[in-house]
């Protein structure tokens, strides 16, 4: 999965910066490269929105923890309606928010 930063395209699975286990997952589940936040629990969520509004995918801490391990759910309405989209936010950021940000406790 090759996602664009600075004008570059940056594989994820080749990158330092991304936790491993969201490779893991996303080596599992390639079209779940979308990221949302529930605007009222404050819950991050990657996964994908069909166009018939059916939205697929798991928590994303739970993703970090668990890797290719983490079950996927469909959520309901009640709940994807509350989703913000923040995927370009986030891979954009990834670069400089991923695993480098822990650098001086490895």
């Amino acid at each position: 999965m090759k996602i664009q930063l600075n004008n570059k395209n940056i594989n994820i699975y080749s990158c330092a910066w991304f936790s491993p286990n969201l490779q893991k997952f996303l080596k599992k589940y390639p079209f779940f490269n979308q990221i949302h936040l529930d605007t009222k629990e404050y819950i991050w969520y990657i996964g994908y929105k069909d166009s018939n509004g059916i939205w697929c995918g798991a928590r994303f801490l739970a993703v970090l923890c668990n890797g290719s391990k983490t079950k996927t759910f469909s959520y309901p309405s009640n709940v994807v309606n509350r989703f913000e989209d923040r995927s370009n936010q986030f891979w954009r950021c990834s670069k400089y928010f991923g695993r480098r940000m822990f650098k001086k406790w490895y």
